[in-house]
């Protein structure tokens, strides 16, 4: 009768059970979604997909060092925290770029979306996140700032996102209902900054070759074949905090100097237009260097090194100060999210051992709907939201060498498929597990599961028309996409043979 039962359900259906039940538990959970993420551990073994040590592997051996730079990406933030310099470039970035919302999140998001260009999402995500909290920390310091009534007045306007000219009958007027309405406010923009910075991170990805790694899929695919007057008074309190912080110290300089430095070696490890660093330490071709291994060393660094030279002179027994020491490290890091990301890595790893994986492409490759534009389009939308519930590249190395197959028998020129498939799949905004930005900011934020579901459906659309369009529009032009280029035909004719 086991035997019956056995062969009744095949592998792969035993592997879309656990998916769906992860996929629902990430959803309505029932139990933290860090405690859903281990079930691959328990779950696989047990319905014959995986080994323990096959599904247990991925928490800590994930596909491109991912957990080591999750990591190392982590530790600079803390150092940046715990140096005090998060305050100071916050207001800085404040002055810079104005008061208002609407100012605030173009600054953060354009710079988020510039660094994840040449830098992993990951590690800028994990940076970014202390200096929004410091942001949003310094603008509601500054309603209790010990400043004229006037200015006072005013900066209790722009938290509350009221203009002047409604001030008196849209103020509240209880002291409690403006501190209750003020808490509220700062709560739902520290969601939104944060959420914008994971969103920006994700996007930034697309734009560059090694922005992301499904980028690098479809490369290795190629190869083998508001008012002024708000601003004004919200601008002087700004000042004032930020003259407040005084000289900067020489911890803020050396935690500096180390996150410029992990910058540089992460842009020019592997830039392409010259040969990287890499290419001069490396003793053996087939020793990869990823952006996991520097970001590691900078953080052991800074566990050695000295927060203070004046520590020295002093004839204290106390222990010498670090640039970041490890009971601190310990406390701020959010171990859940490894759980998390080794989770979907270790279900990516099961998919793919299980043979779902191949299904899926096979079901994908008999789409034969009335016209090619419209295949497009469906592919992309499943990819999109495939890709929800596994890591991205995983995604992209499973569908783009069917999409390409796919392709080949339409007589489509391929990139019209692949190009907007690779871009969808880090359109992830959905649900934690998607992608390492959405995992730090949803630990960081202690959020369920639906708030970060709802803005992530609406941006998934947006994306996914947005990419459309443009591969239908600019895309035809750029890649001549209307034609069967030749090095199409060659593979379609020694795949015929």
């Amino acid at each position: 009768m086991q035997n019956a039962n056995k062969q009744t359900f095949s592998q792969e259906t035993r592997c879309a059970y656990v998916l769906c039940l992860m996929a629902s538990y990430w959803v309505l959970e029932p139990i933290h979604v860090a405690a859903t993420a281990l079930m691959p551990i328990a779950l696989f073994p047990l319905l014959g997909i995986l080994s323990t040590d096959q599904a247990s592997a991925p928490y800590m051996k994930a596909s491109g060092s991912a957990n080591s730079l999750f990591l190392g990406g982590l530790f600079i933030a803390i150092a940046i925290e715990n140096s005090n310099l998060h305050r100071r470039i916050a207001l800085k970035v404040l002055l810079i770029v104005g008061s208002s919302v609407n100012s605030i999140l173009f600054g953060l998001m354009a710079t988020t979306m510039f660094l994840s260009m040449w830098i992993s999402n990951t590690a800028t995500t994990a940076m970014m996140l202390p200096v929004v909290d410091a942001m949003v920390e310094e603008l509601n310091k500054s309603r209790k700032s010990e400043q004229s009534p006037e200015v006072k007045k005013g900066a209790e306007i722009i938290e509350l996102g009221i203009s002047v000219q409604d001030a008196p009958r849209s103020v509240p007027s209880t002291s409690s209902d403006l501190s209750k309405g003020t808490k509220d406010k700062y709560k739902d923009l520290r969601k939104a900054l944060l959420l914008s910075v994971a969103y920006s991170a994700n996007i930034g990805g697309t734009a560059t070759i090694t922005g992301t790694g499904t980028n690098l899929v479809l490369q290795n695919i190629m190869d083998r074949f508001d008012q002024e007057s708000k601003q004004n008074d919200l601008k002087q309190v700004l000042e004032q905090k930020y003259k407040e912080l005084g000289e900067i110290t020489f911890h803020e300089k050396v935690v500096s100097v180390f996150f410029l430095v992990l910058i540089l070696l992460w842009f020019f490890r592997d830039p392409g237009f010259i040969k990287g660093w890499t290419a001069l330490v490396q003793w053996q071709d087939k020793v990869k260097i990823s952006d996991a291994t520097p970001a590691i060393l900078i953080a052991i660094i800074m566990f050695v090194f000295p927060a203070n030279l004046n520590q020295f002179n002093s004839k204290s027994k106390d222990k010498i100060k670090r640039v970041l020491d490890w009971p601190t490290a310990n406390r701020r890091m959010p171990w859940g999210v490894l759980l998390l990301l080794g989770g979907g890595f270790s279900l990516a790893r099961g998919t793919q051992a299980s043979g779902l994986s191949d299904w899926l492409g096979i079901q994908l490759s008999k789409l034969n709907l009335v016209s090619p534009r419209f295949t497009m389009i469906i592919l992309t939308v499943i990819a999109a939201f495939l890709t929800e519930l596994t890591s991205n590249v995983a995604t992209a190395s499973v569908l783009l060498p069917i999409v390409n197959l796919t392709a080949l028998n339409l007589r489509v020129n391929p990139l019209f498929f692949m190009v907007p498939i690779t871009i969808a799949v880090s359109f992830a905004f959905m649900l934690p597990v998607a992608t390492p930005p959405n995992a730090i900011v949803f630990e960081h934020l202690q959020m369920k599961p639906m708030e970060m579901i709802k803005p992530g459906l609406i941006m998934n659309f947006i994306c996914i028309t947005i990419s459309l369009i443009m591969i239908n529009t600019w895309g035809l032009l750029v890649f001549d996409l209307l034609t069967f280029p030749e090095w199409a035909e060659k593979a379609s004719n020694s795949t015929l043979t």
